[in-house]
């Protein structure tokens, strides 16, 4: 209990941010972009390849009556996973878009925030619901496969004038 508050104690409040964004460019048709996002921090600050992060915007809220800036709205925009870690740095790609209609850009964009608090490790029954869609996949798959099995013979005899065609075997019925 006490590394846990000992932890939460020196992260909490710190927050790291997006400070270049690169993407890959296609070099054929159908070509996977790939987006790679990176944040200022790393390994020094507690994070590890495959946590997941929360990504947040600061947003000028502007009261029109009185014409002065309030506060910044906070929105969060997207959730990244870490794909690799540094000392100082990390770099990720983007795990899920958050649905926000305040948002000028639909995007993490460079200057985004990301408070260290909110890195987590993916759920562990994230993982195992994962594997049994692979699993049930490839059992799935393996049933489908065709398991009929013709043989078809044919002979023509001199004296017949059409051929003579034998046809054995047995086609399972569909289900």
């Amino acid at each position: 209990m006490f590394f846990i508050l000992l932890f939460q104690s020196l992260f909490w409040g710190q927050e790291a941010s997006v400070f270049e964004v690169r993407k890959t460019l296609p070099m054929s048709e159908g070509e996977k972009i790939y987006h790679d996002y990176y944040i200022s921090a790393g390994a020094s600050d507690g994070l590890k390849k495959g946590m997941l992060v929360t990504v947040k915007r600061n947003m000028p809220f502007k009261d029109t009556n009185l014409s002065k800036v309030e506060e910044d709205l906070v929105v969060d925009v997207a959730v990244l996973e870490l794909i690799h870690v540094q000392r100082t740095f990390s770099v990720a790609r983007l795990k899920e878009m958050k649905k926000n209609l305040v948002l000028e850009f639909h995007t993490v964009m460079i200057g985004d925030r990301i408070p260290l608090s909110s890195a987590r490790m993916p759920s562990s029954a994230t993982k195992k619901t994962a594997e049994k869609k692979a699993v049930t996949t490839k059992k799935v798959a393996a049933q489908v496969k065709p398991k009929a099995k013709v043989e078809v013979k044919a002979s023509v005899s001199k004296k017949a004038e059409q051929p003579d065609v034998k046809i054995s075997g047995e086609i399972p019925k569909a289900n």
